[in-house]
């Protein structure tokens, strides 16, 4: 399946306000090719996307959607930047675990599924970074097809 129109996909079930909070910058070449179940992968991206809208500390904050194809064009890697900040060690050890979560009114359940959907296609998601002056950031990988 060709990656931009699974990003595509995934970004058309965003509702209007989260669409309009997203800066794309994708930098992958056309007819990019993972082998994926796009239903899964876009509920998987969707998940880190309104993980990282919810952390946000206002609603017109912006998310960053960086896609770039790395390991020598061997895999695809989407990065999630926002600017808020994932605060406390144990929070940063525990945010893949099921049920845990800082939001009152969620399950903490959204990156535990989008690790296992991502994991269950030869890729993985990690926080890469979190830091008060600079932001939050996850990145997703998952192998090209072919």
């Amino acid at each position: 399946m060709e990656a931009r129109h699974v990003l595509q996909t995934a970004l058309l079930q965003l509702t209007d306000t989260e669409a309009a909070r997203i800066r794309m910058d994708v930098r992958i070449t056309p007819g990019f090719l993972i082998e994926v179940d796009e239903r899964l992968i876009c509920q998987a991206l969707i998940a880190v996307l309104r993980n990282a809208f919810e952390a946000g500390r206002s609603h017109a904050e912006t998310v960053t959607l960086r896609v770039r194809s790395v390991d020598n064009a061997a895999c695809l890697q989407l990065l999630v930047h926002s600017e808020s900040y994932v605060e406390g060690g144990e929070t940063r050890r525990r945010l893949f675990q099921p049920f845990y979560t800082t939001k009152a009114a969620n399950l903490g359940l959204g990156l535990t599924i989008a690790r296992r959907i991502f994991r269950a296609h030869g890729g993985d998601i990690e926080l890469l970074s979190t830091d008060p002056d600079h932001g939050t950031e996850f990145g997703c990988r998952l192998p090209r097809h072919g």
